[in-house]
């Protein structure tokens, strides 16, 4: 008959609830995306849609042979000041533009351009034709952590009762 060493229960116990908080962090969304722009017309620019299915931290990084200009909106290409998130044209003394914000779940649009395209607020201006871009763009999402399913937490009590059981039996 083996006795029940408390120490190793608590030592394995622990080590398997390190390792779940670990898979839970390696769940990041990376979504990325590239495409060209043409020097024509005024105004030129391609959007992408995209989906966040958990609420949290979201990088967009957006990197193109010209100078790229980035602006979120949220819904599905809906243009106005109700939707507009962020804008970002020269990030950390480089050309390229990044945004780090904080997503509710729902859709969201990013509209790429370059430079000479600015938003006002409430509209799009263009100074100038646009210098032909082929780019890049990034979007790594906040964690991906879904509430635990029934099924996951109904298999969680029955390794706890099988645990209590066996202590309980080595008891005796």
């Amino acid at each position: 008959m083996t006795s029940f060493r408390p120490y190793k229960f608590i030592q394995t116990l622990a080590a398997s609830i390190f390792l779940s908080f670990c898979a839970l962090s390696a769940q990041a969304t990376v979504i990325s995306t590239s495409g060209t722009l043409p020097d024509t017309p005024l105004g030129a620019a391609n959007t992408f849609t995209f989906q966040v299915t958990s609420a949290g931290l979201t990088s967009l990084f957006l990197e193109g042979n010209s100078d790229p200009y980035l602006i979120l909106f949220s819904g599905n290409n809906t243009f106005d000041a109700a939707t507009y998130i962020d804008q970002n044209d020269d990030s950390n003394g480089t050309l390229n533009s990044f945004l780090n914000v904080l997503l509710d779940i729902g859709e969201y649009t990013a509209y790429i351009t370059t430079h000479g395209t600015t938003w006002s607020g409430n509209a799009f201006s263009v100074s100038h034709d646009h210098t032909p871009m082929s780019y890049t763009l990034t979007i790594n999402g906040a964690v991906a952590s879904a509430v635990p399913e029934p099924a996951t937490l109904a298999l969680l009590g029955l390794g706890l009762l099988g645990v209590g059981a066996a202590r309980r039996k080595v008891r005796k």
